[in-house]
């Protein structure tokens, strides 16, 4: 459906993905992507509290699972969380030279001084630090 093409057209840094799709079942779309050896990172979300539904998630490749309903804040730390991983770091605070940048907080110590980056100027950095030398 829908989702499959988005998949097959474009590339994404990650996958939040509804476990009922309105055009079929997230867990097909999953195990596609992932027998075509798509590596993209992917979140599930299921309105089930059941443990089979999230053991046949993960089972087909999902990095991580939430269930319906979901704080917003869990969803962003297991979204950086999963995305620290793919990117082969386990610490939420990237170090530079003079620099110290804490993903949790969001915010940069250059020199040893805080500053607080507005929302736009967090965009930039996030971008800047996820393809280094780009």
């Amino acid at each position: 459906g829908d989702a499959m093409a988005a998949t097959l057209t474009m590339g994404y840094g990650l996958i939040l993905l509804d476990m009922r799709l309105p055009d079929g079942e997230g867990i097909t779309l999953l195990q596609s992507l992932r027998k075509r050896d798509d590596a993209t990172p992917v979140i599930i979300l299921t309105a089930h509290d059941q443990v089979s539904d999230r053991i046949a998630g993960l089972n087909a490749g999902a990095d991580d699972y939430l269930v319906k309903p979901f704080d917003l804040n869990e969803l962003s730390a297991r979204m950086l969380a999963v995305s620290r991983r793919y990117e082969g770091r386990s610490a939420p605070v990237i170090r530079l030279p003079g620099i110290e940048i804490n993903q949790v907080a969001r915010n940069i110590t250059v020199d040893g001084t805080a500053q607080t980056p507005s929302a736009r100027e967090w965009a930039v950095l996030e971008k800047l630090v996820e393809h280094p030398g780009a």
